[in-house]
């Protein structure tokens, strides 16, 4: 009985060994495979990497908006001017809107280099929407050019020179509304431009490629609605032409 358990013991020591020994080698196999700090390469991490400030991010916008001569809001490439009691915003890239010479005016310009002036009088308005679009409002009082339209043009108003009234072009209205359109209210129209104040000129387009002028003259109405039409009423005053003719 007593071989026995000398037996049994001397079992349990040899298992004990054996687990121990395996240990051993695991804990030497380990120790092999670990990294020697002398080994990393300094030259291929660069920690600063992990803590440099990140590169400021771009809001992709193009926007500029300026109240009564103070610019409110400024990002990107659009550019926005205004004096006393006046309003130019413009979204787009490189899209300009100035409303700056007189009081209460009012210009908006959205499209890429799309331009809105309005000014040297009071309470005028340019609105230019679209692609290159183009809208001129000013050099008289209570004038409105409105152009819609990739490559749209208008202008509404007197002439000036050098930031001086030359003609004054008062309550004068051009729209146009589609591609490549041009539309002129005012005194310089025509083969033979007005030296004295016009007023309530109206030049209108509704289609592509057209053109309408009025002017030269006060009370002037011309209206070109279709495709590659020119309207003109100018030399004189309370002329009308509407293209297509009735």
């Amino acid at each position: 009985m007593k071989r026995t358990n000398a037996i049994g013991q001397l079992g349990m020591l040899a298992v004990g060994l054996g687990i121990a020994a395996a240990m051993g080698a695991g804990s030497a196999s380990a120790d092999s495979t670990a990294v020697d700090p002398a080994a990393i390469d300094t030259a291929a991490f660069d920690p600063s990497a992990l803590i440099a400030d990140p590169a400021p991010a771009t809001s992709g916008l193009d926007v500029a908006i300026s109240i009564d001569g103070s610019t409110l809001f400024q990002e990107g490439t659009a550019t926005a001017y205004s004096g006393a009691d006046d309003i130019a915003i413009a979204y787009g890239s490189n899209a300009v809107a100035d409303a700056g010479g007189g009081t209460g005016d009012f210009a908006f310009a959205d499209g890429t280099d799309a331009q809105a002036y309005s000014g040297l009088g009071n309470e005028d308005s340019a609105i230019a929407i679209g692609a290159d679009s183009f809208a001129d409002a000013g050099t008289g009082n209570g004038d409105i050019g409105f152009a819609d339209g990739s490559g749209t043009g208008v202008i509404a108003g007197g002439e000036s020179n050098a930031g001086t009234v030359v003609v004054a072009g008062d309550d004068s209205y051009a729209s146009a509304f589609g591609t490549n359109d041009f539309a002129y209210a005012g005194p310089d129209v025509g083969s033979v431009p007005s030296t004295a104040d016009v007023t309530g000129d109206i030049a209108s387009v509704i289609g592509n490629s057209s053109e309408a002028l009025a002017g030269a003259g006060s009370y002037d109405f011309a209206g070109a609605f279709g495709e590659g039409l020119t309207s003109s009423a100018t030399g004189a005053n309370f002329l009308f032409e509407l293209m297509p003719s009735l």
